[in-house]
């Protein structure tokens, strides 16, 4: 489920990382929608700048609001309708990394619980083991910080929200998440356990969104049904907090 574009905020621009007769795929950036905003057709999303060059293009699956990471359209009906089947049958693995607050100290683990739309706010999910849809989520430590841990996150299904339900059910929602964990951004300061810069200079937050990227998708090709895996670059943002958290670690 995508939440309504963010028209404040200074978006940057896709970047295809592969295209060919039957599909194209891009790095999304954050903040960009992945379609078109039912509520607010004058917001931009991947799809409507791809359309720029492309006489239309296929929604095949869709990532978060402020999500980034790998995305991939259909540019036939046919690529479009065997990339959906694979999608349903899963057969495509899709890895994403997250930056989530506490340290995990084992090396990974599953997460089996069946999650349900909250009937009480709209917009959350929740784990109910009687009315909720099968979901499975594996983990892996990447890196390991003080107060937080980067981790690898292997989904089997695709429920909405997911991985931050799941994770936040093991007490380690992604550092920040306003709807399952804090809403707080991060600061160098805070990393450097300094106080933030005061006077005139205001402290810019390294980051100030969910910090949940997918970074990696395998695949049947639609017409060759050859695996193929897709990366995408970790955006400016995480891979800022990364550098702080790597740097204090070692000067600690």
């Amino acid at each position: 489920m995508e939440e309504h574009g963010v028209p404040h905020k200074r978006i940057a621009k896709p970047e295809v990382i592969f295209e060919d007769d039957d599909i194209i795929a891009v790095n999304k950036p954050p903040f960009l929608l992945t379609d078109s905003d039912r509520f607010d057709a004058s917001l931009s999303s991947v799809r409507s700048w791809l359309q720029k060059k492309h006489d239309d293009v296929f929604l095949i699956h869709r990532l978060d609001l402020e999500t980034s990471g790998v995305l991939v359209f259909g540019k036939t009906k046919a690529a479009h309708r065997a990339m959906s089947i694979a999608f349903e049958k899963r057969e495509v693995e899709k890895h994403y990394q997250v930056l989530v607050s506490g340290t995990i100290r084992i090396e990974g683990d599953t997460i089996n619980k069946p999650l349900a739309e909250s009937r009480t706010r709209k917009g959350r999910m929740i784990i109910h083991d009687k009315f909720g849809k099968p979901s499975i989520t594996h983990y892996k430590v990447l890196e390991r910080f003080k107060g937080y841990t980067f981790l690898d996150v292997n989904i089997e299904t695709g429920r909405t929200h997911q991985i931050r339900v799941h994770l936040a059910a093991i007490g380690h929602p992604p550092a920040i998440d306003p709807m399952y964990g804090s809403e707080l951004p991060i600061f160098a300061s805070q990393i450097k356990g300094r106080q933030r810069f005061s006077g005139n200079t205001q402290e810019r937050p390294l980051i100030s969104r969910v910090p949940l990227h997918a970074a990696r998708l395998t695949f049947p090709h639609p017409s060759t049904g050859k695996l193929m895996t897709l990366e995408a670059a970790l955006p400016k943002d995480i891979r800022a907090a990364l550098q702080q958290l790597r740097k204090w670690r070692l000067e600690a």
